[in-house]
């Protein structure tokens, strides 16, 4: 009977334990979710205001605010921010020209912003060897990447234009075209 006892009493700690972690797991993926989905309009609302200020003139003091709100809009993954962080390093918009910083700020919208424009730069710089030792299956990797986004991005859209909606249907664009091209020449 004792035994029957402490078997039952091992039980009960061990279930009582488990549907403990299982609530704690529960809500902290939520918690994640919501930091998430706040960092998310957090970075929207920063790249709204940076675009706003450069519509008013590129004028130093404008691009120096900007980027300031771009660069911490892009941390929170906004690829379109990234895109444009990206942009002003590599014309030295507001910084000093740094094209190493532009690789840096487009391979973060592209695996963080899920960019497919990002994406399609960084394959471009794997392909033609600038910024990036020449790699034509990193190349591909980041096409497929900037195919994949590009497809979300404009079936998405595609009630709003009707070019993107055409885009969706056929699901034609440059970086599924070179998807196409590089994995004939990769294969071979």
């Amino acid at each position: 009977m004792k035994n029957i006892f402490y078997i039952l009493l091992f039980l009960n700690v061990i279930l009582t334990s488990c549907g403990k972690s299982s609530t704690e797991d529960s809500s902290k993926k939520t918690s994640d979710r919501a930091v998430e989905k706040e960092n998310s309009r957090k970075g929207e609302e920063l790249y709204i205001r940076a675009s706003e200020l450069l519509k008013t003139g590129h004028t130093p003091e404008n691009l120096r605010q900007s980027n300031r709100m771009l660069i911490k809009s892009c941390s929170f993954g906004n690829g379109e921010a990234c895109l444009m962080l990206g942009v002003h390093y590599n014309f030295g918009k507001g910084f000093t020209l740094d094209k190493s910083k532009a690789l840096e700020a487009w391979m973060t919208g592209c695996t963080e912003g899920k960019s497919h424009k990002c994406c399609g730069l960084i394959a471009n710089s794997y392909l033609e060897g600038k910024g990036y030792k020449k790699d034509r299956k990193k190349a591909l990797e980041y096409y497929k990447k900037a195919c994949e986004y590009s497809k979300t991005y404009d079936c998405k859209a595609k009630s709003k234009n009707p070019r993107q909606q055409k885009g969706c249907e056929l699901m034609k664009n440059s970086s599924c075209n070179w998807v196409v091209q590089l994995s004939k020449k990769t294969s071979r």
